[in-house]
């Protein structure tokens, strides 16, 4: 069977869309890409792969240390790009040949021959963006969901929003795939940690945006109240957000390394990660790949992200609860290393490898439905 899906490989064409890429600078969707990315130019012949981007594409970190052949590459002009980043891809091929063609967000391919597939991460503008701005992204958003042949979703949670937000979509073109984690994340030895940066022996962590609804007021009301550094990484903070931190000792990690984040996550007394809504929440299975504690709460894709009867798992966030468990951590070793034994054993469950094998037999399964 895996011959057979080899030849099949050969011979099928795939157009992807780096939009993403110079939609943001960072984010788990432009690591997600990534992926899928080494998957295409892993599994497939060059000669029948596509990569389509503008200039920008360049400045986002995750894109710096992508290496894509100059083959494959098709760079766009990006006159206009602030409207042309909400149109449909509009493209001609050298052949009337069919094509799968998979955006990294949001938009669909008018070549008639595409095969279109959209990866939906998350509704965080349906439930927090207000005014034009909302407007035209849902408009692109469900202009794109509606013509595409299939919908991936990365956790069941972002299905049951998707069907919530837009009941006409048949709910048979839609599948989910979860997203991974680097197997660079992992338990650093005492000797690997000895030679990096100095950090305080009890520190919490932030990663992640800092949107409003990520509640990165409560992780700086709970290092207020237990008295511990907070390393948050991420953009640098704002000059609000530095003055509402006056009373916490804040340290600042503008977009680590993997490496550098592993380390962060093996010191971290644990990671706060109060978000009332994800998509996904890749942080939460890097930081438990790291033996780091994640305190979170039971909203959105959490529950099924972090792993059943996880210890810190918050029904609601109450500062005094979340403080206790904190504490807990630090003064009962026992307690810290059953919270990190289970949460690397649930972790294991996801891997950018067992994503791309997924998306890999979700091509050729497309492909075979359409062409064959």
């Amino acid at each position: 069977n895996r011959h057979n899906l080899y030849n099949l490989s050969l011979s099928m064409k795939i157009i992807l869309d780096n939009l993403v890429f110079a939609w943001q600078k960072m984010g788990g969707i432009s690591i997600f890409w990534e992926n899928i990315i080494q998957m295409v130019l892993q599994r497939f012949d060059p000669e029948q792969v596509r990569i389509y981007e503008w200039p920008r594409a360049r400045t986002n970190y995750v894109r710096r240390n992508l290496v894509i052949p100059p083959s494959v590459l098709c760079v766009l002009n990006e006159c206009f790009w602030k409207v042309k980043r909400y149109l449909n891809l509009d493209i001609e091929t050298p052949s009337s040949a069919p094509f799968l063609f998979h955006s990294s967000y949001y938009r669909v391919c008018t070549h008639p021959r595409a095969i279109n597939i959209i990866t939906i991460h998350d509704f965080t503008y349906e439930k927090y963006v207000t005014g034009l701005k909302r407007w035209v992204h849902q408009y692109t958003k469900r202009r794109a969901l509606l013509k595409a042949d299939a919908l991936v979703c990365v956790s069941e949670s972002t299905r049951k929003d998707l069907l919530h937000y837009m009941p006409e979509i048949n709910s048979e073109k839609v599948s989910v795939i979860h997203n991974g984690v680097a197997d660079t994340y992992r338990i650093l030895s005492e000797e690997e940690m000895s030679s990096m940066e100095p950090l305080p022996p009890h520190f919490l962590l932030f990663v992640g945006n800092r949107a409003p609804y990520k509640q990165f007021s409560f992780a700086v009301q709970v290092a207020e109240r237990l008295k511990l550094p907070l390393l948050v990484v991420g953009a640098p903070l704002s000059a609000a957000e530095l003055s509402s931190v006056t009373s916490v000792e804040v340290i600042q990690r503008k977009f680590p390394s993997d490496a550098e984040l592993c380390y962060y996550y093996n010191r971290a007394t644990a990671l706060l990660y109060p978000s009332e809504y994800e998509g996904f929440g890749i942080p939460v299975i890097e930081a438990q790949r790291c033996g780091c504690p994640v305190l979170a709460q039971a909203v959105s894709s959490i529950p099924e992200v972090i792993g059943t009867n996880y210890p810190l798992l918050l029904r609601t966030l109450q500062l005094d609860t979340a403080c206790q468990l904190i504490q807990r951590l630090i003064d009962d070793t026992t307690f810290r290393e059953d919270v990190s034994r289970q949460g690397l054993d649930n972790s294991l469950r996801f891997s950018w490898s067992k994503m791309q094998e997924e998306y890999f037999q979700f091509y050729t399964k497309m492909w075979e439905k359409h062409c064959l």
